[in-house]
């Protein structure tokens, strides 16, 4: 299995193009040190699941083709729910990666605003980056949960409303 470093490098120098006929790629910023990380976990009292974390060490923040990957200070933290977003839909909806007992540890939980519910997305956040990527050169975009319900393309969050 790819570690993240390893996806990353292999798609660092490619390019999608979104909907609009925008160019797309991956912008790296510096890395997050050990000590801003256990900062961080000594300050919200958990750990951060180890894939994440090897994302915020090579990159605190990254754009992943047009979807941004928060930097390690604006993540947010769902305590009640076990869950730690790291990207934001814009719409008050949320990508997060458990470090709780309500979903597998390092599973990509999306929640929704509306509802404050929670739905399974991938049981790893590594997983969740390749499908992203693949999702994103086959579309051009990531589709939203609700882009479901007036498109017919497949992808990850297909079944998030269901």
């Amino acid at each position: 299995m790819a570690k993240i470093k390893e996806i990353i490098d292999n798609y660092k120098f490619k390019f999608f193009f979104d909907e609009d006929d925008n160019r797309l790629n991956i912008k790296v910023n510096k890395g997050a040190t050990t000590e801003e990380i256990h900062k961080f976990e000594s300050e919200y009292g958990i750990k951060i699941p180890a894939e994440l974390e090897d994302l915020f060490l090579l990159s605190d923040g990254i754009m992943l083709f047009g979807i941004e990957i928060l930097p390690l200070a604006e993540t947010k933290v769902f305590y009640d729910r076990g869950l730690l977003c790291f990207h934001e839909w814009g719409n008050g909806d949320f990508d997060c990666v458990s470090f709780g007992d309500e979903y597998p540890l390092n599973s990509v939980v999306f929640l929704d605003h509306s509802e404050d519910r929670t739905a399974f997305v991938i049981r790893s956040f590594r997983e969740w980056i390749l499908v992203v990527i693949n999702e994103i050169g086959r579309l051009g975009t990531l589709l939203h949960p609700m882009d479901y319900l007036y498109r017919e393309e497949k992808g990850l969050y297909l079944n998030v409303l269901k």
